[in-house]
């Protein structure tokens, strides 16, 4: 039989208001069956299933999670979530909030209808929330800009998960997103000679699709058929033309 156990440890350092700061972390193996919700939170609230079975609930979907697997609760929005009744999970957690919470989650690829994520066997995410819980533990002024670093790193996992193992990005957004790596590609690269292969290879995406994607977001009538000087030529000509386009695009969908 499992014992159920829980410990967690809150930031030392105390927030009204800032960019981005991490709440708490936590650890626990609940009992069977335990049970969170329906409530709302007002910061967002990520856990990473260790071990058994669970589910989560929001206002848009519903998840079966197991282990590997992690799911985000979002501010202001019902959500519950139970352990399995046979196999209760074990999992971790981290809290975080702030002005620029939303867009780190955003960037990541979680959306209200898309709030989980299976991780594999080998994610380095359960380290790192355990080593916000160690650094909090310690109570140092370091503990702040620590908790961060470690919260960026997972949220940079989150989005390798999210949005590059997509056969392609979804919506308005992952297209202005790949747009902008091509541009900032080509122009990092403009004094050597480009490889159009060893870009597509490097953003994860065949030819024609990124041909095709480059000339409806930027209106350039080039593409990714042309030669390296011709390809480089009209964006490093056009640069400010190009930012201008993308800024006006209208924005994702939610």
């Amino acid at each position: 039989m499992l014992h159920e156990t829980y410990s967690a440890a809150a930031n030392p350092e105390v927030f009204e208001t800032s960019d981005l700061h991490v709440l708490f972390a936590g650890e626990s193996q609940t009992a069977t069956d335990h049970r969170l919700g329906p409530k709302v939170y007002d910061y967002f609230l990520l856990h990473f299933v260790e071990k058994g079975r669970g589910s989560f609930q929001t206002e848009f979907a519903y998840y079966s999670l197991s282990a590997g697997d992690c799911f985000l609760i979002q501010p202001d929005q019902l959500v519950s979530y139970a352990s399995d009744k046979l196999e209760p999970w074990r999992y971790r957690w981290i809290a975080f909030a702030g002005d620029k919470a939303a867009e780190l989650v955003h960037r990541a690829g979680f959306t209200p209808q898309l709030a989980a994520f299976s991780s594999g066997s080998t994610s380095a995410i359960p380290e790192m929330l355990e080593s916000v819980l160690r650094v909090f533990r310690t109570r140092k002024p370091s503990s702040h800009p620590a908790s961060l670093g470690y919260l960026h790193l997972i949220m940079a996992e989150a989005e390798e998960k999210l949005v590059r193992e997509s056969a392609l990005p979804t919506g308005e957004s992952g297209v202005q997103r790949t747009v902008k790596q091509m541009i900032h590609y080509m122009s990092s690269q403009y004094a050597h000679p480009i490889s159009i292969e060893l870009m597509c290879s490097s953003l994860g995406y065949n030819r024609a699709y990124l041909s095709r994607i480059f000339k409806k977001t930027t209106g350039l009538s080039r593409s990714l058929t042309c030669s390296n000087y011709e390809l480089i030529n009209p964006v490093s000509c056009c640069e400010r033309d190009l930012n201008c386009r993308l800024s006006k695009l209208p924005p994702p969908s939610a």
